[in-house]
């Protein structure tokens, strides 16, 4: 059985002009108008990475094969996703923390 996809990431300058690259156009929306947009990128992106480690299949496509379904921010640091393997939806659930500029994120 799967044990868990970590991930930490954080810094990257240039997040929101890659964040086509890791979301999709509705994700994007969702969070144009969040106060806390940055942060909000990198959970996204975080969580994603987590998502692919776990999953550990080549080729998933961030934007399309592995979809965000719900972020609790800033309360209560949980997260659901959707991962389509091949017309397969693998659903996954984890959770996150932000510290000293960083976001942790632990997908199961």
């Amino acid at each position: 059985d799967d044990v868990g996809g970590f991930w930490c990431g954080g810094r990257q300058p240039k997040i929101e002009k890659i964040s086509h690259k890791f979301m999709n156009k509705k994700e994007l929306e969702n969070i144009t108008s969040k106060s806390g947009k940055t942060k909000m990128l990198y959970i996204h992106w975080c969580a994603k990475e987590a998502a692919y480690k776990l999953i550990g299949k080549k080729g998933l496509s961030f934007s399309k094969d592995i979809i965000l379904q719900h972020i609790d921010y800033p309360e209560k640091y949980q997260i659901g996703l959707t991962v389509n393997l091949s017309g397969t939806l693998k659903n996954l659930s984890g959770f996150y923390k932000i510290m000293n500029g960083y976001v942790l994120v632990c997908m199961y």
